[in-house]
């Protein structure tokens, strides 16, 4: 897009605000209304002949330019832990605590990922194997967790990398955090 058409689509949204009498829009973007009456009545010669001068003045505030772009990472960031969050099945009371997700956006989020309805009721327990080196260096960290006192329901990215690290579903692995030290004394492979 060069200048002239930069200023044209200017010079459009000069005379829009201009006919809706929104001097608000018209100081937004520096033009007084004065210059807006002035433009307004224009034909489409004389707007040619404007836009083919140089009133332009386009900078970049490069500070601006980085909290925007540092924005927009932090947004995509948390929309890509809610998605990677909603494929490990984590409940809705996290998605809603944490990220304020009303209860039919998590629902269109599952539907979206191609999941199920999310179970209602009480949440099986999950299999654990107490042969199984992998699960009991889980129900470690769950422990390690428990005397911290963390709530996992409050630190998805917790959550997250022991659903990853240890295979079970955020949901499970808040299941088991839930019901510690109840956990220790469930009917274990």
């Amino acid at each position: 897009m060069n200048e002239s058409s930069v200023a044209l689509q200017i010079i459009f949204q000069i005379q829009r605000y201009s006919l809706d009498d929104d001097a608000a829009s018209l100081g937004d973007i520096g033009i007084d209304a004065v210059v807006a009456a002035r433009i307004a009545k224009m034909d489409a010669k004389d707007l040619r002949i404007l836009c083919n001068g140089s009133f332009l003045n386009i900078s970049v505030d490069g500070c601006k330019l980085d909290n925007l772009i540092a924005y927009v990472d932090r947004e995509k960031q948390q929309s890509d832990l809610v998605d990677r969050l909603i494929l490990k099945d984590a409940p809705r009371k996290m998605m809603m605590q944490f990220f304020g997700l009303t209860g039919s956006e998590y629902v269109n989020l599952r539907r979206t990922q191609g999941l199920e309805k999310a179970p209602i009721g009480r949440w099986p327990n999950p299999a654990i194997n107490m042969k199984s080196l992998q699960h009991r260096n889980f129900l470690s960290e769950i422990n390690t967790h428990y005397n911290n006192s963390d709530d996992l329901m409050q630190l998805p990215e917790t959550c997250l990398c022991l659903s990853d690290r240890y295979k079970f579903t955020v949901r499970e692995v808040l299941t088991v955090w839930i019901r510690y030290p109840e956990t220790l004394e469930w009917e274990i492979l």
